[in-house]
């Protein structure tokens, strides 16, 4: 039998076993100067959910440098850097309609009202930043701790537990330490206006936490795969019934199961919040039994997948909230130095596409209580890159007061996560 030069057999055109593959490449064996790839595996066992979102953490910390690097007004900065992130997350944005299709109108209504919140706690962070430093600006968004459970108990009756009403004390006097309303400030700051603008930014950041969580509980009608209607078999009307309403409610276990692990969009500036109250979850009735099929349980729309759309879709409304906040009270910039353009749009591509992209794949596949308190890295480095890079010194007290905000924030999503509750930045499912 002959075997032309490819390897094939010359009658039926079938590979022998006298064809050898291709050389893979080796170290040491061809290509330029011997080199070679890293090895897949290595990335792998590098790309783990806590280095991803260790990663996302370092990238939201240089946020609030940047900004004071910038030295801009806070309208300005607010403004830029939605306009900024929108010229990278849009593609995103468009490829992810394109791969896993629209979104329900519900939740995109819900993302813009959040997003205006979002426009508003960018300015005021902004200005915090000015007056106390970058480093005291980011502990002070911690103040959403208390705040967002707050709307919890008012918008939903959410009962609050006895444990917030203790830790919620203890974190005001941190945040007043920190902002150095208590002891000593840092020489050249503003404490009262900056713990103002502090907690202004973070009421308002608690309540764009708690409209987009409440975005990922709209229902989406979905429709069966094919293979799940068998054609119908001769039996009784009560065995049909039964076996429908068994598949049915499988699907649904399972659907829940799944939605209970769904990501959660990244918040630009995301930190751990919510004492176990704020993420206890209402029960739905059950739906009365009825003759016939039973159609498929409606899942939420971010179960699809989608990521950047809703960021994108929040960062628009974030831009126009700012542009107009910032218009009526510091004026904004469109064109600063060319330096400040571009300190800016290192925040908008650190801060809030890459941090998108590293830490939302990663939440998922961590413990709530493990995720939060990997997020609690964002403060820290947000102090010590400031002291390292741009020469903030904090005075003692100050530091005493980012110490017991932090430890403050890590007990309540600690206990929060060891009763089974999750923080509204790990959870998708479920209402405020």
């Amino acid at each position: 039998m002959r075997v032309d030069g490819d390897g094939q057999n010359s009658r039926g055109g079938i590979p022998t076993q006298n064809h050898k593959p291709p050389p893979t490449n080796t170290p040491g064996a061809g290509g330029a100067g011997g080199s070679s790839a890293p090895h897949p595996r290595l990335l792998t066992r590098l790309a783990t959910p806590v280095t991803l979102v260790i990663g996302g953490s370092a990238c939201i910390s240089l946020s609030a440098m940047f900004v004071k690097l910038s030295d801009v007004n806070a309208g300005t900065a607010a403004f830029l850097r939605c306009l900024l992130a929108l010229l990278l997350l849009a593609p995103l944005a468009v490829v992810e309609l394109r791969r896993l299709g629209p979104r329900a109108r519900r939740p995109v209504l819900t993302d813009l009202a959040a997003g205006l919140l979002l426009g508003v706690d960018f300015v005021f962070w902004a200005a915090s930043i000015r007056d106390v430093g970058a480093s005291i600006a980011t502990v002070l968004l911690n103040i959403q701790v208390i705040v967002f459970p707050l709307l919890a108990r008012l918008l939903t009756r959410t009962p609050l537990p006895r444990g917030f009403w203790l830790t919620a004390p203890v974190l005001l006097a941190g945040v007043a330490l920190a902002g150095g309303a208590i002891g000593d400030p840092e020489p050249g700051s503003s404490p009262v206006t900056g713990i103002l603008y502090g907690t202004a930014a973070g009421v308002a950041f608690a309540g764009y936490l708690f409209l987009t969580r409440l975005g990922g509980t709209h229902p989406r009608p979905t429709t069966p795969p094919p293979d799940e209607h068998p054609q119908p078999q001769p039996q009784s009307q009560g065995q049909s019934q039964g076996q429908s309403q068994g598949k049915g409610r499988w699907r649904g276990q399972a659907q829940d199961q799944h939605q209970g692990r769904g990501p959660h969009p990244p918040t630009p500036h995301p930190t751990p919040s919510a004492p176990p109250a704020a993420a206890s979850a209402s029960a739905s009735s059950p739906a009365p039994q009825t003759p016939g099929p039973v159609p498929a349980p409606a899942a939420p729309s971010r179960s699809r997948g989608h990521i950047a759309v809703p960021v994108c879709t929040a960062t628009f409304s974030a831009g126009i909230a700012s542009g107009i906040l910032g218009a009526l009270w510091t004026g904004i910039d469109p064109m600063p130095e060319p330096a400040a353009l571009g300190w800016l749009a290192a925040m908008a591509a650190l801060g809030q596409v890459l941090a998108l992209l590293l830490i939302t794949p990663a939440l998922p596949r961590l413990a709530p209580a493990t995720g939060a308190a990997l997020l609690l890295l964002q403060p820290v480095l947000a102090i010590a890159t400031a002291v390292a890079f741009i020469g903030e010194r904090p005075t003692v007290t100050q530091y005493a007061g980012c110490v017991l905000v932090i430890a403050t924030v890590w007990y309540a999503t600690r206990v929060g996560g060891s009763r089974g509750a999750q923080t509204p930045v790990l959870r998708t499912a479920g209402r405020g």
